[in-house]
């Protein structure tokens, strides 16, 4: 704990880790929620990371996916109205500025948090 094997080369594990990872955000995005409950324990028990690195590297996972899936659903037509966009626009405006600073205070705790409190 506390470090990780260099990028390259990769392994069998690697390999396993990035699946279950894709499947994962796949299902989680299909559901409508991030993902870092399926995330942060894949990182700690295929990857090895310790939670200090698997938080983070969750975060930053779960933000592409995020991105993703605007780009995707933006564009498209609410399925029951036929009128106005699929995404709530008005309703991201209120709830995303309290996530951010949530997201915010989390990383800061995860910074001065001893590594034991995480696990």
């Amino acid at each position: 704990p506390g470090h990780h094997k260099f990028l390259w080369p990769l392994n069998v594990w690697d390999g396993v880790g990035f699946v279950l990872a894709a499947l994962g955000l796949m299902i989680a995005a299909s559901g409508g929620i991030g993902g870092g409950g399926i995330l942060v324990p894949l990182y700690l028990i295929v990857f090895e990371f310790d939670a200090k690195h698997a938080i983070p590297l969750s975060n930053i996972t779960i933000f592409g996916g995020a991105i993703a899936n605007t780009i995707l659903n933006a564009q498209k037509i609410h399925p029951t109205r036929k009128i106005g966009p699929c995404i709530d626009w008005d309703l991201m405006l209120v709830m995303e500025p309290l996530t951010v600073a949530g997201a915010v205070v989390g990383v800061f705790i995860n910074k001065v948090v001893p590594q034991l409190v995480l696990t």
